[in-house]
């Protein structure tokens, strides 16, 4: 039992450590994409910055899955719910200001689930003595893939629906709500032409639309392997 629960502490802390080192190249790049820092807990949450949480919480949870091999799903959670207290535990020591809470809450809101996926397939791949390369990189494509839909596609339709009640009020709100891929595209071409298509929103959606060939990429390459 004790040799257990040592593997699984260090799987913890391994996950922890090397999921954020292994986070800072693809940080790296995402800043050098826009010109300036976007990544990173000192900026705030934007678009670019949900990317490279996105990617720290997957590379976390799959270190740590590869590791102990076994309840990977456990693991990332238990990553981010031990950071969630840990800050904000310091953060009621050091009377730091609410808003400095929120942002953390919501940092790790979205870290949760790629965080928890990523453990998944960490321990699918470590207990998987003769996984292919082919295996890896398609489920890898897939994976990110299906994080980037479903996380965008619901940060997508909240921002949209903000977006026309800030335009056109409660009524265009509550018609962008029942119709989500009709508002999406409306608003889209909305917002392009008078803000330019360079806006974050426009940005947004393109990046949900790669979203499906990435994951779509991903399961041709699985499927060459059966």
């Amino acid at each position: 039992m004790p040799k257990i629960i040592f593997k699984f502490i260090i799987a913890l802390v391994g996950g922890l450590i090397l999921g954020n080192l292994l986070a800072m190249p693809i940080g790296a790049i995402i800043d050098l994409i826009y010109g300036h820092t976007v990544t990173g807990s000192n900026v705030p949450i934007n678009f670019p910055n949900i990317i490279y949480i996105i990617s720290m919480g997957f590379l976390s949870g799959f270190v740590a899955g590869l590791i102990y091999k076994k309840k990977g799903v456990l693991l990332g959670g238990t990553i981010v719910i031990l950071q969630l207290i840990g800050t904000i535990g310091i953060f009621i020591v050091a009377e730091q200001a609410v808003k400095d809470i929120n942002y953390s809450v919501l940092w790790y809101c979205i870290q949760l689930f790629p965080c928890v996926f990523g453990g998944y397939f960490g321990e699918k791949v470590g207990r998987e003595k003769m996984i292919s390369m082919r295996n890896i990189v398609g489920g890898g494509f897939v994976g990110i893939g299906m994080i980037a839909i479903s996380v965008l596609g619901l940060i997508i339709h909240v921002w949209t629906i903000i977006i026309a009640y800030s335009f056109s009020g409660i009524f265009a709100s509550i018609l962008t709500l029942i119709f989500p891929v009709l508002s999406e595209i409306y608003w889209f071409f909305k917002v392009g032409n008078n803000i330019g298509y360079g806006a974050l929103y426009c940005v947004s959606i393109i990046a949900f639309i790669c979203s499906f060939g990435i994951a779509y990429l991903g399961t041709m390459i699985l499927s060459k392997d059966k």
